[in-house]
């Protein structure tokens, strides 16, 4: 429609203009090369139908500075059979076609369309949409991204500036099952310190870093996420950091130390399956002071040839089955590994668990020494909260007839407590803070300790066990309250005695003793090596002797006046 009016009072020469009509094909071919701003999607199509004899080449581009991929979606694509094609492709020459999928991407900011039409037959033709992807939206899209085996490092940087507010979630990966803990390295350069960083294995968050400082760390296992936080500042630098994969051998060769907090068990094991020329020592502790043994128990066990695993303590091999637990008394150990070039298998893995002082006091029952060396029993300091003890000592030796117990710590006596001594059954000694030394008329005895406070010193005893000689050599003798015979004697076996006794009757009606020997007095001396003398006294320094008797006199009764 066209409109022509003249305003009143002005004149006119008319008008003249060419009308050139164009078709939707004549249109097309002329396209030649476009170029988008902005980072809008744009829709392509062909003319609806195409025309016959059609062999146009177009290039399309999105600014540079911002595209690094172009995404096409192909909405429509209805050619004839007889050789109608569409190819896409990076350069004019079309070196190299792109795949025609429903969706691909093209890399760099530009690529080129090449379209061809027979002389008979057409059809619909195509239509897509070529979406610029700017840097900024590869990485927020690139949630997922694995890395195979290499000696790296990898280098893992967002873009620069960063995508203003955006808080990226990424998931990375590395190796082909062969990687076991992941060096992590910040150098702080071209980057913002504030922006925080979360790292993430198995769901967890294992670490927070500030991007902008110098740190590293290490992470177990193959994989992590990460959350990165930009901070007030829109266009900062991002991050960027680099990561080390380091495979089961290497941290095994690599790691000789291991100190272990608290009380959970640990399992050990070898890389499966292990290396082959592996020659490691390795050092594991347990930190807790309480530790007192640490129990050994294997879950696999399979090795190669001459491999071979040890154990030491203090440098001393320690013996062990695979089917039994290995007890170290100790809060730790050595473990020694080494496998040649003649093949490896699946390896080790084993359990190792921390007992306490008081797990082992818990459980413990007693003892029986032999000798006649004193002994120190004692409890875990400080005491092992309520547990109460019951517990049973002997010395097997067979001429021990005594045991002097004494009380070595004076902290015994500020902690609430009682503590029965108990000779088969039966009750000799009960102390409730009031600590004294003592003797037991036997070689073994019963202890029952009760704490009464939670975190109370507990006990330490010093046991002297103390044999019929020295027994004999401490008595002073002894006096009567009767007016029976007596028998006294000595132990059998005792030698170097030299000791004053004093016996006696209490009764002030004795009026005289009668000293009687054995006929085989001299007999029962025959083994002894030297002489024997017996001087009886009235006083105790022998000044006023009643009579002297040898091992090897002959009638050696007598009488003498007094009690």
């Amino acid at each position: 429609y066209l409109t022509f009016d003249i305003p009143e009072g002005m004149e006119s020469s008319g008008y003249k203009f060419t009308v050139t009509p164009v078709t939707a094909c004549e249109e097309f071919a002329a396209v030649g090369s476009m170029q988008f701003e902005g980072t809008e999607p744009r829709v392509i199509e062909s003319p609806e139908p195409y025309c016959n004899n059609m062999d146009t080449i177009h290039s399309y581009s999105f600014s540079p500075l911002n595209t690094v991929q172009i995404e096409i979606s192909l909405t429509q694509l209805d050619l004839a059979d007889e050789g109608d094609t569409l190819l896409f492709s990076t350069d004019k020459q079309f070196s190299a076609t792109l795949p025609s999928a429903t969706t691909f991407t093209i890399p760099g900011h530009q690529f080129y369309l090449h379209f061809t039409t027979n002389a008979q037959d057409t059809a619909s033709g195509f239509e897509f949409t070529a979406t610029p992807i700017t840097i900024c939206d590869l990485f927020t899209r690139s949630t997922y991204l694995h890395h195979p085996t290499a000696p790296g490092p990898f280098y893992i940087q967002s873009p620069k500036p960063y995508c203003g507010h955006f808080i990226a979630h990424q998931h990375y990966s590395f190796g082909d099952g062969d990687v076991a803990q992941l060096e992590i390295v910040f150098d702080g350069e071209n980057v913002i310190s504030g922006d925080v960083m979360l790292f993430k294995v198995d769901g967890e968050v294992v670490k927070s870093v500030d991007v902008g400082q110098n740190v590293s760390f290490v992470l177990d296992g193959d994989a992590f996420d990460i959350v990165f936080m930009p901070g007030e500042i829109s266009e900062g630098n991002g991050f960027e950091f680099k990561v080390f994969p380091v495979t089961a051998c290497q941290v095994f060769e690599n790691q000789s130390q291991y100190a272990y907090e608290g009380l959970e068990s640990r399992v050990i094991q070898s890389p499966h399956p292990y290396c082959d020329n592996t020659h490691v020592v390795k050092y594991f502790a347990f930190e807790d002071q309480s530790v007192a043994r640490v129990d050994i128990s294997f879950i696999q066990f399979d090795l190669q040839g001459n491999d071979s695993l040890s154990f030491m303590l203090d440098d001393q091999i320690l013996e062990f089955n695979i089917n039994e637990t290995l007890s170290i008394p100790s809060n730790s150990f050595q473990m020694w590994f080494s496998s040649d070039s003649e093949g490896v298998a699946e390896g080790f893995q084993f359990v190792a668990t921390p007992v306490t002082m008081c797990e082992i006091f818990g459980q413990y029952q007693g003892e029986t020494f032999t000798g006649i060396e004193r002994q120190i029993i004692e409890s875990p300091h400080p005491y092992c909260e309520t547990i109460s003890a019951h517990h049973h000592y002997a010395f097997s030796q067979e001429d021990i007839v005594a045991l002097h117990i004494s009380f070595d710590n004076e902290l015994m006596f500020e902690s609430p407590s009682i503590m029965n001594f108990m000779i088969r059954d039966e009750m000799v000694r009960t102390f409730e803070t009031d600590f004294r030394d003592f003797t037991l008329p036997r070689n073994e005895f019963d202890l029952s300790f009760i704490p009464l406070s939670p975190e109370g010193y507990g006990y330490r005893l010093i046991v002297t066990p103390i044999t019929a000689c020295q027994a004999f050599m401490q008595s002073s003798g002894e006096v009567y309250t009767l007016t029976t015979p007596r028998d006294v004697e000595s132990p059998q076996g005792c030698s170097h005695l030299s000791l004053v006794q004093q016996y006696g009757f209490s009764d002030e009606s004795v009026q005289k003793i009668e000293i009687s020997f054995p006929d085989n007095l001299e007999s029962m001396f025959q083994n002894a090596e030297g002489f024997v003398l017996f001087t009886f006294s009235r006083d105790q320094e022998g000044e006023d002797v009643i009579a002297t008797i040898s091992s090897v006199a002959e009638g050696t009764d007598f009488t003498f006046e007094g009690r």
